[in-house]
């Protein structure tokens, strides 16, 4: 009896630590237009995780629009493939990919769309360029110590209005510090 009792114990606290993990889920309607941007606080800190920023240019050419995502300090996101002149993106993530150590985490301003009029010649692009419901993959730090997350959103690069819209609806990450988390996931149950 005293060692089935004690191998329950045992058993009982291996299950347990896992516990401690949660996922903390914000749910939000931000709207990112053209000329404005997006401070993302993952953990509500008061800290800015990373900015959502929907830059307008204007100049002899191009004209148009880029969405870029710009990490806090010691901050990082899922590197995406590189676009023309070797410009680094942020990948759109699909539901349901893991985000944690050993992922192609970057730490620059990346580019994640963009809509251009260049050389009387409309162009867009980004691997955001067209994603409906597609994810930022997310490294940061809390009390420095690295946390995963993910941030959700919605975006159409218009070429033809030189307009990148752009709207995130919710974000989400890990409170256990370098444990994964899956993009879409909004809670810790099973």
């Amino acid at each position: 009896y005293t060692l089935c009792a004690a191998a329950a114990g045992v058993a009982f606290l291996a299950a347990a630590a896992p516990a401690d993990a949660e996922i903390i889920f914000t749910p939000v309607n931000g709207t990112i237009a053209p000329g404005s941007k997006y401070e993302l606080d993952l953990n509500h800190d008061g800290v800015i995780d990373f900015t959502i920023e929907n830059d307008i240019h204007l100049s002899t050419t191009p004209f148009g629009d880029d969405l870029d995502l710009v990490p806090g300090k010691g901050n990082a996101f899922w590197q995406g493939s590189r676009e023309p002149f070797n410009q680094i993106t942020a990948a759109a993530l699909a539901a349901g990919i893991p985000v944690g150590p050993g992922k192609p985490f970057v730490s620059r301003n990346a580019n994640m769309a963009y809509a251009s009029l260049t050389a009387f010649t409309y162009v867009s692009g980004g691997p955001w360029k067209s994603a409906t419901n597609r994810f930022l993959g997310l490294r940061f730090m809390i009390n420095g110590e690295l946390h995963f997350g993910w941030a959700r959103l919605t975006v159409l690069a218009n070429k033809h209005h030189e307009a990148v819209h752009a709207t995130l609806t919710g974000y989400a990450y890990e409170s256990e510090p370098n444990t994964p988390i899956l993009t879409g996931k909004i809670s810790s149950a099973a």
